[in-house]
């Protein structure tokens, strides 16, 4: 595939590169061997951004040996469950719309690493400027799934950390960084590049870095599970059934409601505003959705988006809790992002979560549920999945928005231009 006389036929220290890349109108490069139409053709050197993978320090970047994940745990297992989730969440949601803010990660980073660490890891965000970050999102999820197992007790009365508590909650996240399982680029052959291996690494490494927009997220979930799934193309697919029942019978709540019940929490807990200052997002206590049209919905709502530290015990346990899964598998903390604490107030766990809860979680369970099962007539009876939502799901982004603006009182705009 090379031309020793191409320059575009240089290699990378580590990576061969193709011949060819085209630029997508989305701005994306992807690799080909032959010129596809637009064609753009590269040379020198890749062009590609130099934080297309960011990387947080581990201890043995700060030269502080290499603990495992069982002293992670162990660090874990002597602070109380109340105050080290709340630092963590403070972590999740400001790193959420902060991902890429070093200076602003190291005032965070200020108030739980001792000065010594602190200083080494100015110095490795210095190497690397574009690229070296404080906190990784991974890691940060990594630790709650862990003080959800293994924290302390709260003490009587309840209390904020300390700051040796503090430290230790530091130390768990400096050692998960260390020790969690790694998406590692595959073996580099000097025939074909292993396209499959690199778009796995790629995928999976990067995937924590993208944050879209709340709207845009939601947005681009209607699409898939409504206009996509009902479109002409797909009306005589066996799996085509109404979903809305499904989802009542489940969940007491049709796709629209969980959207509006979504994008209400989403308002109230300010979890998609960037400058709302660590910490202070707030929870949401009982009768949040106060006296609109989601008031008679709330009991449901709250059983559907948010758990007791038990409850997300069960649910981490039960997805298994070895290090493959400590590391990439938050489905847990997702299908339930908001914690419920025993005052009735419910604690936002990370806007990625809540995110997620209304897009994909909002129609994978069901679908799960939905495989082709033998009808009684002997053929294959259609699963009540996600391929076609009719009826009201038809309308359910416009419908939730409105739900979400009467539950807030949130006037809506007078449209002028024609319909």
């Amino acid at each position: 595939m090379s031309d020793s006389n191409d320059p575009t036929a240089q290699h990378v220290p580590g990576l061969r590169r193709p011949l060819y890349a085209t630029r997508l109108l989305s701005g994306l490069i992807v690799a080909s061997e032959a010129p596809l139409e637009p064609v753009e053709k590269v040379g020198g050197e890749p062009d590609l951004p130099g934080d297309l993978i960011l990387a947080a320090p581990t201890a043995e970047d700060l030269g502080l040996g290499r603990p495992t994940l069982q002293d992670a745990i162990e660090f874990i297992q002597q602070v109380p469950f109340g105050g080290a989730i709340f630092l963590a969440s403070v972590l999740a949601g400001d790193l959420y719309h902060h991902g890429r803010d070093t200076a602003r990660q190291l005032r965070l980073a200020a108030n739980i690493y001792p000065a010594d660490v602190l200083h080494g890891i100015e110095r490795f965000i210095a190497d690397a400027p574009a690229s070296h970050v404080v906190f990784d999102p991974r890691h940060v999820h990594a630790l709650q799934r862990l003080l959800v197992v293994h924290a302390a007790d709260d003490p009587v009365p309840l209390r904020d950390l300390v700051e040796r508590e503090a430290v230790l909650v530091a130390g768990a996240l400096m050692a998960l960084a260390t020790a969690l399982p790694t998406a590692d680029p595959p073996e580099t052959s000097d025939q074909v590049p292993d396209w499959r291996g690199w778009t796995s690494f790629f995928t999976q490494a990067g995937g924590w870095y993208d944050s879209p927009y709340i709207l845009e997220a939601v947005a681009r979930a209607y699409t898939m599970y409504a206009e996509v799934a009902s479109s002409d193309e797909l009306q005589s697919h066996p799996a085509r059934s109404e979903v809305d029942e499904r989802l009542r019978t489940i969940y007491g709540l049709d796709l629209a409601e969980q959207f509006g019940a979504g994008l209400a929490c989403v308002a109230i807990s300010r979890a998609a505003e960037p400058d709302v200052e660590p910490g202070e997002r707030p929870s949401l206590a009982p009768g949040f959705l106060g006296t609109g049209p989601f008031a008679e919905l709330e009991e449901r709502v709250v059983a559907l988006i948010s758990a007791t530290r038990e409850e997300l015990r069960a649910r981490v346990l039960d997805g298994g809790d070895g290090p493959e899964q400590i590391a990439w598998d938050h489905s847990a903390l997702e299908a339930r992002p908001f914690l419920r604490l025993p005052g009735g107030q419910m604690q936002l766990m990370s806007p990625r979560s809540l995110i997620a809860w209304m897009t994909r979680g909002a129609a994978l369970p069901p679908a799960r549920r939905s495989w082709p099962r033998p009808g009684r007539d002997g053929g294959t009876q259609g699963p009540r999945s996600v391929l076609d939502i009719r009826g009201r799901t038809r309308r359910a982004l416009c419908a939730s928005l409105g739900y979400a603006r009467s539950a807030l009182r949130v006037p809506g705009r007078r449209r002028t231009g024609p319909s």
